[in-house]
């Protein structure tokens, strides 16, 4: 996942640079501008996500803005072990499953549970992590949901 690229998601924000008109209120909050840093890591809504996963991976910090969060990975992706290949791994998954969240909200006005999008994402990790040698001693520690 490459940071120019992500950038380049239709947020509002950058919608409106090409003078599409829409509502400019976050899908998940409605209380903000639809801003990139805003949808991923500002908005009350996906910074519970992240500290709950977070939290649940055994990291305890607080959520940083875009090219912090983005850094701390690249950091940590560049390490070796399991520990590091499932953060990675998580990361791209929240964001992929944040993005597509919104646009279920916005586009097709699904009701947004954020259980939902967790619980699906921690399936998501045991089942493709269930035949890497080096995540299994560590999903198994991370059976449970987050909380």
């Amino acid at each position: 996942m490459r940071k120019r690229s992500l950038r380049r998601l239709a947020t509002i924000e950058r919608m409106q640079k090409f003078g599409i008109n829409i509502p400019p209120d976050c899908a998940f909050c409605g209380q903000y501008t639809e801003t990139f840093n805003h949808l991923f890591f500002e908005c009350r809504e996906t910074s519970n996500i992240w500290s709950r996963v977070l939290h649940w991976m055994g990291f305890r910090r607080q959520i940083m803005n875009w090219g912090t969060e983005v850094q701390q990975m690249s950091l940590l992706a560049r390490s070796r072990g399991g520990l590091a290949e499932i953060t990675s791994c998580v990361f791209a998954m929240v964001v992929y499953m944040v993005w597509q969240a919104r646009n279920y909200i916005r586009f097709q006005r699904c009701p947004f549970h954020s259980e939902v999008l967790i619980k699906d994402m921690v399936l998501h990790l045991h089942i493709r992590g269930r035949d890497i040698a080096t995540w299994k001693a560590i999903l198994d520690k991370l059976a449970d949901y987050p909380v």
